[in-house]
């Protein structure tokens, strides 16, 4: 990724990736998060990080303490909630699809904690 940053920023085009829940998983023979190992080999002058809290959320992790433990590597995040990966009614699974409802902050899928 690094590598397609430096090109990117060449031309004057910011590379950044986007996570999902897969990222989450724990990296073999290491105990890490795919998504650490990501960030701790990635130079954040050629690639950003664009968190997606709901992923994060489904993924296992907090994803206040996590974001708060990667900064300064992400200068932007997602949030959505409600979204759905199975249709029972028609017996399929899609992944990525959101909802067309508009859903207030804490009122959906995320435990939000507004102090």
């Amino acid at each position: 990724m690094n590598k397609i940053g430096d090109e990117a920023n060449k031309r004057g085009i910011k590379f950044g990736y986007h996570n999902h829940n897969i990222e989450f998983a724990t990296l073999a023979n290491t105990g890490g998060l795919y998504e650490d190992f990501l960030i701790a080999n990635t130079n954040p002058d050629k690639v950003f990080f664009e968190m997606d809290v709901y992923w994060i959320s489904v993924g296992g992790q907090d994803p206040v303490a996590y974001l708060k433990n990667i900064q300064p590597v992400s200068n932007c995040c997602i949030s959505k909630t409600n979204m759905w990966l199975v249709q029972p009614e028609k017996s399929t699974i899609r992944l990525f699809s959101i909802s067309s409802t508009k859903t207030v902050i804490r009122t959906g899928s995320l435990n939000w904690k507004i102090k």
